[in-house]
């Protein structure tokens, strides 16, 4: 949520928002989970607006998800969206795919782009070079004790 007009405010726990014919409280998330009201927070500038539905909203919702899964509004799809706290980040007609596998499937591709080690050996983290390097190394000096063991005096 944007900072409020009136800087002496940021950090308040309630900010009202809307038309101020019909305007809506809403309580920093931070806080919510803190005091265990909530789950977890999406972060430190996101707000929470609670709501609460009559019986008859709750039918009417009911309803509604039915009529959408029977066809009544056009033929349902299998595509998702996948949502990051208020933003919409995946667009899939895939199965749905749970937040804690889209983020192990992006610490995986920031792997890829940023390895540890960019050969196969950690050895001094300079690459592949210097990994031929030792290769080469190595059968000189294999080369050099063969010459030795093979000579005859």
């Amino acid at each position: 949520m944007p900072p409020p007009h009136n800087r002496e405010l940021t950090s308040t726990l309630v900010r009202v928002i809307g038309e101020t014919d019909s305007p809506q409280a809403v309580f920093r998330s931070d806080t919510l989970a803190r005091l265990g009201i909530i789950g977890k927070s999406p972060g430190p500038d996101f707000f929470t607006a609670f709501a609460s539905l009559s019986p008859s909203e709750l039918d009417r919702l009911k309803r509604d998800a039915s009529q959408i899964a029977s066809g009544a509004f056009g033929k349902p799809t299998r595509e998702s969206v996948l949502f990051s706290g208020r933003a919409a980040v995946a667009r899939t007609s895939f199965p749905a795919i749970d937040s804690a596998q889209l983020n192990s499937l992006v610490k995986y591709v920031q792997l890829l782009h940023h390895p540890n080690d960019r050969g196969g050996q950690p050895l001094w983290h300079l690459g592949p070079v210097v990994e031929g390097a030792v290769g080469l190394i190595a059968v000189g000096a294999l080369a050099i004790v063969l010459r030795m063991l093979g000579t005859r005096t």
